[in-house]
């Protein structure tokens, strides 16, 4: 998601790191939206294997993690043995 772009080819160079940060403000929520945000959160980690990729199809010249439009990835085993690969070298 804050990878580049490779102006010449034109190939998504992805970060070093790309992480999720979940930002909750501890005075505007009650104890049961934590307690949804939880749910939602292990659910997503339970079903961890089955959820695809995304690849982003439009972008603005700027902030594009802002207003980017995304579609599915779909992966094939060998490009998922790829990507393994390629993540134990960074």
């Amino acid at each position: 998601m804050f990878g580049t772009q490779d102006v010449k080819t034109g190939q998504e160079c992805p970060a070093p790191m790309d992480f999720v940060r979940l930002a909750l403000p501890r005075r505007v929520y009650a104890q049961s939206h934590y307690d949804y945000v939880i749910e939602a959160v292990t659910n997503v980690f339970k079903r961890r294997d089955s959820v695809v990729g995304m690849k982003i199809v439009y972008q603005p010249e700027r902030l594009r993690h802002f207003s980017a439009t995304f579609a599915k990835v779909t992966v094939s085993s060998e490009t998922s043995a790829n990507c393994q690969q390629w993540l134990k070298t960074q």
